[in-house]
C-alpha cells in the first residue's frame, strides 16, 4: 500500500519537475529573443568640436540654426551591403542603389543651444547593423526642402553638398558596442547639387561653337 502511495508520489513528482523545466525554458527562450531583439550598437558622429563643414568657397561655414528649415542639411548614410558609396541623385532623400539615410539632422544640431553653431553639429543614433558595416556623413549649404521624420528628409536640389571619408564600424550590437564617427579635419561643400543633364551640356558646346565660328568669319 505504501510502496503504491510512493510510487503515485513519484509520478506526480516527475510530471511536475518535467512542466517546471518546460516553464523554465521557455522563460529563457523568451528572454533571449528579448534581448536579441533591443541589441543596439550607437553612432556617436558630428563635425567634432575642433574641425568644421565649410560652404564651396573653402572658407564660409555652413549656416547653423535651432531650425532645419534654415540649417544646411546633414545625413549619416549607411552603405548598404557592398559598403560602397553609390553617389548622389538630387531627388528624394540623396541616397542611390542600396545606401540609405540612417539618420538626419543639420548644423547647429546638438552645439550649444544658445550658440548653435555654423558649420558644426553633433548627434547619436542606434543601430542593429553588424561591426564591419560602412557609413559615411554627407552635408550640404542648404536646408532640406521637406524635413520629415528623421531619416526620411528630402535632399537639396540647388547649392552644393560634401562628404566625410568611409567609416568602420566596429561596435557589436549584441553587447551594445559604441563607435564615434567625426570629422579629422574641415570638409569642404565643393560638389553641385544639381548637375547638367548631357543634352543640356551638349546645347551649351553646341553654342559656344557658334560663338567661335562667328568670330572666326568676322576675324
Amino acid at each position: 500500500m505504501y510502496s503504491g502511495l510512493i510510487v503515485r508520489k513519484n509520478d506526480k513528482m516527475k510530471k511536475y519537475v518535467s512542466k517546471s523545466l518546460v516553464i523554465v525554458a521557455a522563460v529563457i527562450s523568451m528572454t533571449l529573443a528579448c534581448k536579441d531583439a533591443s541589441a543596439v550598437a550607437t553612432i556617436f558622429w558630428g563635425t567634432s568640436t575642433s574641425f568644421f563643414a565649410l560652404d564651396n568657397d573653402g572658407v564660409t561655414h555652413i549656416t547653423g540654426n535651432a531650425s532645419s528649415s534654415v540649417a544646411g542639411l546633414v545625413q549619416l548614410v549607411y552603405l548598404g551591403s557592398d559598403g560602397v558609396y553609390n553617389g548622389f541623385q538630387a531627388s528624394g532623400t540623396g541616397v542611390k542603389g542600396d545606401d540609405s539615410v540612417l539618420q538626419s539632422v543639420w548644423m547647429g544640431f546638438g552645439t550649444p543651444m544658445s550658440a548653435f553653431t555654423s558649420g558644426q553639429f553633433a548627434s547619436s543614433v542606434t543601430d542593429s547593423l553588424a561591426a564591419g558595416s560602412k557609413f559615411m556623413i554627407l552635408f550640404f549649404d542648404a536646408p532640406s526642402p521637406v524635413f520629415g521624420t528623421s531619416p526620411n528628409s528630402t535632399a537639396p536640389t540647388t547649392g552644393f553638398y560634401g562628404q566625410s571619408a568611409v567609416f568602420t564600424s566596429t561596435g557589436d550590437p549584441a553587447s551594445g558596442g559604441t563607435d564615434t564617427f567625426n570629422f579629422t579635419s574641415n570638409l569642404t561643400a565643393g560638389n553641385p547639387v544639381a548637375v547638367p543633364e548631357p543634352t543640356t551640356i551638349a546645347l551649351m558646346l553646341a553654342g559656344l561653337g557658334m560663338l567661335v565660328a562667328r568670330r572666326f568669319v568676322r576675324a
